[in-house]
């Protein structure tokens, strides 16, 4: 599963397994049935309440685990260039665990050096050699996010949509703590514009800079033609 999220998503959550060791029998074992049995005892107040209290005390529960697990096990991104290779190696190390028959010295020794391998040869710096200019457009759907980034500098060109239900893609795209130096909105609308929270509440921004009369969540700075 980790080298389909992977190559899937370019990310990986090393909590992830842990934590659906807990997750997985906690919702299916004693969510799942405590919510049927409040709903099916709704006729009697006192016998739903307390399903759907004890309902609302696991979920509370499960969700300062997952804060925990984000906390000391934090979401990875490896650069762009180790991606594929190591997405590759971690389902050929899967698929040798899989097969019957082998030592264990053996799986054990191939796992590690099919990990080795794409981390010495394929890692690199998120940072772009002197003089040269790295971009990437995220997909985030509806909208735009475009990052901007050289050895010295580093800037976003609009945050993407922030939907009805409160999520912003930008939100997952890196861990808590990144620098920008600029944010450029191109405009107000909510698929441009909406990860300005995120960026605010997670990130740490120099400047914003918008076109004149732009009305934004965040003071900016007017954002013309001619200026470099």
């Amino acid at each position: 599963m980790a080298a389909a999220v992977l190559l899937a998503f370019d990310r990986m959550a090393p909590a992830a397994p842990l934590v659906n060791l807990v997750a997985v029998p906690l919702v299916s074992s004693l969510l799942v049935p405590l919510g049927l049995l409040g709903w099916l005892t709704a006729w009697l107040p006192p016998l739903s309440a307390l399903c759907w209290a004890l309902f609302g005390l696991l979920v509370d529960g499960l969700a300062w685990l997952l804060e925990l697990a984000a906390t000391w096990l934090p979401l990875w991104l490896p650069a762009s260039s180790l991606v594929i290779p190591l997405g590759l190696a971690l389902g050929l190390a899967a698929l040798l665990w899989a097969l019957p028959g082998l030592v264990p010295r053996l799986r054990l020794a191939a796992t590690a050096l099919l990990l080795v391998v794409p981390l010495s040869l394929f890692s690199s710096s998120p940072v772009p050699a002197e003089g040269l200019l790295r971009v990437r457009v995220h997909d985030v759907g509806q909208g735009q996010l475009v990052e901007l980034r050289t050895a010295g500098y580093r800037a976003l060109y609009d945050t993407g949509p922030r939907f009805g239900s409160g999520f912003m893609p930008l939100a997952s795209l890196w861990p808590p703590g990144q620098r920008f130096d600029d944010v450029i909105i191109s405009h107000g609308d909510q698929d441009h514009a909406g990860g300005l929270p995120g960026l605010r509440e997670q990130h740490r921004v120099t400047r914003f800079l918008a076109p004149p009369g732009e009305a934004l969540e965040v003071p900016a700075e007017a954002c013309t033609a001619g200026r470099s």
